[in-house]
């Protein structure tokens, strides 16, 4: 079981790294250059990237006062037109483009082990606030599997409903994460110790971790429902 589940997320990866692997970063200037390019890092005070420029691509970088919008993984370098020899946007596609449109969503698949043996669910998340290398993120998740929880003297299958809120920081794609919530699970384990059989528990979700981040999402973490990992696509 343990390796197929492996091997799926395997699969999921390599999918995922092809869809996204002909998409660029996206920095938006304050004198309106659009620029595709690959972000390396980000600093306090400057981004630095690589971009194309009389047809090679070269290490670049500008202070972030010069920069009034920067995105990850948002360009398609097949539907977009570029200025001859360079990854500056042509002025006549950009209209193709809105802050709104920029990816703010994600669906992530999560393992979870531990307290939690074999638990799998499905999430959904929204980027709320976004801000230099700052994220806040609210997270939905609905689960199934078989569980260990809090006194049980055996497991059983059963339903398990999270909402979190996620907040990020770090540098580039890879991020320090923390997560803070409640989750809601409909036992069907029964013995002596319970007056009212199934019933529904409560209990407070705090996770850290590492989370790398860009058109595709890879989480692990460790917390109070046990360790886990994650597969997600941005959209």
């Amino acid at each position: 079981m343990k390796r197929n589940l492996l091997l799926l997320f395997l699969v999921l990866s390599s999918s995922l790294n092809t869809v996204y692997s002909q998409n660029y970063d996206l920095i938006v200037t304050t004198n309106g250059d659009y620029i595709a390019c690959r972000i390396d890092s980000i600093t306090h005070t400057e981004i630095y990237f690589q971009a194309k420029v009389n047809y090679e691509w070269i290490n670049m970088y500008l202070k972030k006062s010069e920069i009034s919008y920067f995105f990850r993984q948002v360009i398609n370098k097949k539907s977009v037109d570029f200025k001859p020899g360079t990854s500056f946007i042509e002025s006549s596609t950009l209209q193709k483009f809105s802050m709104s449109d920029i990816r703010k969503n994600a669906i992530i698949i999560e393992l979870e082990s531990l307290l939690f043996i074999g638990d799998v669910a499905i999430n959904y998340e929204r980027n709320l606030i976004s801000r230099d290398n700052d994220s806040l993120l609210i997270n939905l998740r609905f689960g199934y599997g078989r569980y260990y929880a809090f006194g049980l003297q055996g497991s059983e299958t059963g339903s398990v409903f999270k909402l979190s809120i996620n907040e990020l920081k770090g540098n580039g794609k890879s991020y320090f994460e923390t997560n803070f919530g409640l989750g809601l699970c409909y036992l069907n384990y029964c013995d002596y110790s319970y007056s009212d059989c199934p019933e529904w528990k409560i209990w407070p979700i705090v996770n850290i971790g590492y989370r790398y981040q860009s058109g595709i999402i890879f989480r692990c973490y460790v917390g109070t429902l046990g360790i886990g990992i994650s597969l997600g696509v941005r959209f």
